[in-house]
């Protein structure tokens, strides 16, 4: 638009010249702005050097003529255009004593025939209360390229003397079409943000707002962002209509690098202009940074993009090379690193990792540190088991480094946003002192951290103890006892098979014995009986496990015990190897020192009933028959009938009233 704005301007000033009508200089569009403004400087020279010894000769009459008698004849017997011409001999003295008392509708003729490289250092001392006598005039005739071309010469307390006889809409038309742009770098900081506030809003309300992105190409990055800054301010309308233009006008290459200028409240508001929640905008900013090699100044934007926003700036990115570009800018400037970690949780976060995964291994330590610096951990948990097994282990030695207090902040933190697991994971992967000092943390933290996940769900829940297993391996006895009282406190009826389900996916079935172990001890403590309900495939494989192990210490007392009551039944058990079972581990000193199980159909066909559990009076515990299989063979169930049926008197026995005798 630019071309075009200035290609116009250049053939109105060349026409005036040749006293002709511009359309008949429409043939020479094609020259462009630059030559045509060539062409019209030596045009202008060309008529002056032809008429200079005559002009020169009026000028010195002139000096002899009182000011009040040039004032009378002017009018008369100056045509525009001579006067204009002669403006630029007279003696600069006598010009600023006569220009006060000419009319100022001869003043206005001639100005659009004036050359500002011969008048305007004159131009820059005239009056303040001529020009705002004479600029109305100007503006009521739109004359818009004659004002433009002053524009080098406007003095501070000229530009505040006439801004308030200047509409919004002038202003805008006086800066495009001016000669000199660079000048507007001098003249734009001598407006206040309220008036480029509002020249913003009546640019949109006017339909202009593609002329002020043009304009805000013409001005230095400093200009720039200042105004990016104001028109944050301004509405949401107003801000989406801006945004809208720059993509239509192709100019994010102009826009993108003012992020670095912004305050972070307009770069957070600018960021979440609806403008950016709609793909091709979001195509224009990708193409921009891409072209321009621009993803620095959109890394800023990133964390302040709406949902919706960021998901259409992930699709935008498309292939991997364009997250690689990324990652690699912010890469570049460490402190910038965090910015972009939003996007891990964004379905792009699998190439976002594979592009981290590819740092060099010094610069990805770096942006690691940035990232534990800047407290964005939880921001980058999501994509660490994506990354290759090296980067994977380097984020655990950096996590080793934390002292109490960071640990226990970062696993807070990752417990409120919903990636703890994430973190044990991490943290699993430490040196035994660090998972040692961590997993005393897990143990002391309070009932509102939930370190355990217990709030997760289920399939996130399981996958903490996964990680704690992981995490407690090799713990010592008393570590690992601080944390069975920690989960002693759950609701054990899941803790329980959580931990037996934990053991079977990380082999980790010491640490999980001595574990369960650790809160049947707790619940001895209280005199309460544990019961859970478990597939009986998993006692099995525990019991075959216990069996395995040579540790005869009281740490893996329910190992033992589950050992001792599984041997009993081992035939009975492996029938039901895809049957829930109910356990129950007595009460030591109240019971016998065993975990109970049982289980069984109840009446014919495949009708499957809850088991049963009492605590009778003197304090014992008694199990009953469990869920059975829907799917099972009446065959099956028919010769279980009667180890069914003596399992439920026994309940009944143990609950009937005692003779007091």
């Amino acid at each position: 638009m630019t071309e075009v704005v200035d290609t116009r301007a250049e053939l109105v000033k060349l026409s005036r010249i040749l006293n002709v009508d511009v359309s008949e200089l429409a043939f020479l569009e094609t020259v462009g702005w630059q030559a045509l403004r060539e062409f019209r400087q030596q045009a202008t020279d060309q008529f002056f050097v032809a008429a200079e010894s005559r002009l020169k000769n009026l000028a010195a009459a002139a000096k002899l003529v009182p000011n009040p008698v040039i004032v009378k004849l002017a009018p008369k017997y100056f045509e525009p255009r001579m006067a204009a011409a002669v403006a630029s001999l007279i003696d600069e003295e006598k010009a600023l004593k006569l220009v006060p008392k000419l009319p100022v509708g001869l003043m206005a003729d001639a100005s659009v025939y004036i050359d500002p490289r011969r008048v305007g250092p004159l131009i820059s001392k005239v009056p303040i209360e001529v020009a705002q006598r004479l600029a109305p005039i100007l503006l009521e005739r739109e004359e818009f390229i004659t004002l433009g071309q002053f524009i080098d010469f406007v003095t501070p307390e000229m530009l505040a003397g006439l801004l308030p006889v200047v509409d919004d809409i002038s202003l805008l038309r006086i800066a495009e079409v001016t000669e000199n742009k660079a000048q507007l770098n001098v003249i734009m900081p001598l407006i206040d943000d309220a008036r480029i506030g509002r020249t913003i809003q009546t640019a949109k309300e006017a339909g202009m707002l593609g002329n002020a992105v043009e304009l805000l190409t013409e001005v230095s990055l400093e200009v720039r962002g200042r105004m990016v800054n104001v028109a944050a301010q301004q509405s949401d309308g107003v801000l989406d209509a801006l945004v809208h233009a720059v993509h239509s006008a192709g100019s994010f290459a102009m826009l993108l690098p003012t992020t670095t200028w912004m305050e972070p409240q307009n770069l957070a508001r600018f960021a979440k202009s609806k403008a950016f929640e709609t793909a091709d905008v979001m195509k224009g900013v990708v193409a921009a940074a891409d072209r321009d090699d621009l993803w620095a100044a959109v890394v800023p934007l990133v964390p302040n993009f709406s949902d919706a926003g960021r998901r259409e700036f992930a699709a935008a990115l498309g292939n991997i090379d364009g997250v690689e570009k990324l990652v690699d800018a912010a890469a570049a400037v460490p402190a910038l690193f965090p910015l972009i970690l939003p996007l891990a949780a964004d379905p792009i976060k699998e190439r976002l990792a594979a592009a981290v995964g590819k740092l060099e291994v010094s610069e990805f330590e770096r942006v690691v540190q940035s990232v534990i610096a800047a407290n964005a951990l939880t921001e980058l948990l999501p994509i660490v088991p994506m990354l290759p097994k090296a980067a994977q282990e380097r984020v655990s030695d950096l996590a080793a480094n934390f002292d109490p207090t960071q640990m226990r902040e970062a696993l807070v933190d990752a417990s409120e946003n919903g990636v703890l697991p994430e973190l044990l994971e991490v943290a699993a992967g430490m040196p035994l002192a660090a998972r040692e000092q961590t997993v005393g943390i897990i143990s002391d933290s309070a009932d509102d951290d939930d370190l355990l996940g217990v709030t997760l769900e289920p399939d996130d829940q399981q996958n903490v103890w996964n990680q704690l297993l992981k995490l407690a391996d090799d713990v010592p006895l008393p570590a690992l006892e601080q944390l069975s009282q920690r989960a002693a406190f759950l609701p054990l009826d899941g803790v329980m098979p959580s931990v037996l389900k934990a053991a079977e996916a990380t082999n980790e079935w010491t640490t999980s014995f001595a574990i369960l172990s650790g809160i049947h001890k707790r619940a001895e403590s209280e005199g309460v009986p544990l019961e859970f309900t478990v597939p009986a495939r998993l006692i099995q494989m525990a019991a075959e496990k216990a069996s395995e192990t040579t540790d005869t210490t009281d740490s893996l007392w329910f190992a033992k015990a589950l050992l001792a009551q599984y041997a009993k039944d081992d035939a009975y058990a492996k029938t039901f190897d895809d049957t829930a079972i109910h356990a129950s581990a007595a009460v030591r000193g109240a019971a016998e020192s065993a975990v109970q199980v049982s289980m069984g159909l109840i009446g014919e066909g495949t009708q499957p009933i809850r088991s049963v559990a009492a605590v009778v009076p003197g304090g014992k515990t008694v199990t009953d028959a469990v869920t059975g299989a829907a799917d099972l063979a009446t065959g099956l169930a028919s010769s279980l009938f009667g180890r069914a049926k003596a399992a439920s008197k026994a309940v009944s026995d143990a609950v009937a009233p005692k003779d007091p005798e």
